[in-house]
């Protein structure tokens, strides 16, 4: 099984954006669920001397999506490209969006509702229902 994790990266460093994704992703390893991290290999994205094509970015993005079973969002304020990708994934690709807020605005927004399967506070909630309910432990 496979895990894209979106959340926001603009106006963050490498570091602050990575970090709930890496501790997702040791968690999840646990259960041999592999994860999709968009920050792989963009420590470029600190270096004024590399230009980065934002339609490179987001077709790989996409392409993640299209190779994974379901998307693990994290969203605290609103974010443009998570919302993107939420929205691609429930009416494009058809698959499950489990979203983590600890903002109550966000996990009661009615679009947010409507579109994610299941809406946790916390990691461990989520890492927990993705686990029970969508890895396949014999795998």
């Amino acid at each position: 099984m496979k895990v894209y994790l979106s959340g926001p990266i603009a106006g963050f460093t490498y570091e602050e954006a990575n970090k709930w994704r890496t501790e997702v992703t040791d968690k999840l390893q646990e259960f041999g669920v592999q994860t999709l991290n968009p920050l792989r290999g963009r420590m470029f994205a600190h270096s004024n001397d590399e230009i980065v094509d934002p339609k490179e970015l987001v077709h790989r993005d996409l392409q993640d999506i299209r190779a994974c079973d379901l998307v693990l969002a994290y969203m605290n304020e609103p974010s443009l490209g998570t919302a993107m990708e939420i929205w691609h994934t429930h009416i494009i690709e058809n698959k499950p969006v489990i979203l983590v807020s600890d903002n109550p605005a966000i996990r009661r927004h009615p679009w947010i509702v409507l579109i994610c399967t299941k809406i946790y506070a916390t990691f461990d909630e989520a890492v927990n229902y993705i686990t029970t309910r969508w890895a396949d432990r014999d795998a």
